[in-house]
């Protein structure tokens, strides 16, 4: 065992507690007992750099990894007009950077290293805000709908709350985003809307408002499609073929869709009402190849989905028998 163990268990006045640690020590290596000291050390920090004056409101932390460090306390404090601070921002954190919106102001930030120490306080940087302060870097998250396509007409639309924001604007439009025909636009304070929208494809997008600045804009596309796709038609192998190889290549055609992004979907089973499936397969192209394990008769049909959830009835029911 290493000496340095040992000043371990000089600290452990109790011969209860000895022999607990002996035991410990049997099972586990010694560095687990140990910490490294960090009070030592101390942060650089790298960005925003000491007194930087800047209208961008978004603000990047950054500063050098501590080596042995557990986590950082990032610390910013606002600066009054009668030269009294208080607190902005006390976080903990594991990484090396945040993202923190800062108004229009005079600000100090610095950083601290943690493991069970802490080193030394980083040097102080001054930052500060002009009434110049633009948001166009800053977007809103846009959370839901997640999916571009739905055949769901009545939708909430939410997305991630802005630091800092007051309220939001909400578009609407149809087409492409870069279209002037707006659906919908509207101000509000809350994260979500909810509307309910006829069978189509729409851009929408949200922007923070702060101080009367606007953040850019966050979009996504959405398109309600309400129609099924239609059934398919087997192509081959012909209904009550036979074949001598084990790999077999499937075809049928679809009709063209001009809603949502179509696939289809093979079965392939052992009984006529398709109780036992012996293979699936997803295709996008009309075709599938199947290699079959047993010689037996086999019956197979197809059916078309859509990336919207809508879906065809399936085709007819066609049987190949593996020789």
């Amino acid at each position: 065992m290493p000496k340095s163990c040992f000043r371990i268990l000089k600290l452990h006045k109790s011969k209860s507690i000895f022999i607990l640690i002996i035991f410990a020590l049997a099972f586990t290596s010694c560095e687990r007992f140990f910490v490294d000291d960090i009070n030592d050390e101390k942060v650089e920090l790298l960005a925003p750099q000491n007194n930087t004056i800047t209208g961008t409101i978004a603000q990047n932390f950054s500063w050098k990894l501590v080596d042995d460090a557990d986590s950082y306390r990032l610390q910013v404090f606002s600066e009054s007009t009668d030269n009294s601070f208080s607190i902005k921002l006390d976080t903990n954190l594991t990484t090396n950077e945040f993202n923190y919106n800062l108004l229009e102001g005079n600000y100090f930030w610095f950083v601290i290293a943690e493991n069970y120490y802490s080193s030394a306080y980083s040097d102080t940087f001054r930052i500060q805000i002009d009434s110049s302060g633009t948001l166009e870097n800053l977007m809103p998250v846009l959370t839901s709908p997640s999916s571009e396509y739905s055949n769901i007409t009545s939708l909430t639309f939410t997305w991630s709350s802005l630091q800092e924001a007051e309220k939001y604007r909400f578009d609407l439009k149809k087409g492409n985003w870069d279209d002037d025909v707006i659906d919908t636009s509207m101000i509000i304070q809350s994260k979500t809307i909810s509307l309910i929208l006829s069978e189509g494809t729409y851009c929408w997008g949200v922007q923070g408002i702060i101080n009367n600045i606007y953040s850019g804009f966050s979009y996504k596309k959405l398109t309600i499609d309400l129609t099924a796709p239609g059934k398919p038609e087997l192509d081959s192998p012909e209904d009550k073929s036979s074949s001598t190889t084990k790999e077999v290549v499937f075809y049928w055609d679809v009709a063209d869709d001009i809603g949502s992004p179509v696939y289809d979907s093979i079965s392939v089973a052992s009984d006529e009402d398709f109780k036992t499936i012996s293979y699936t397969k997803k295709s996008t192209n009309g075709e599938s190849i199947i290699t079959f394990e047993t010689a037996a008769t086999y019956y197979w049909r197809v059916k078309c989905y859509d990336m919207a959830g809508n879906s065809s009835s399936y085709s007819t029911t066609r049987t190949i028998t593996i020789q």
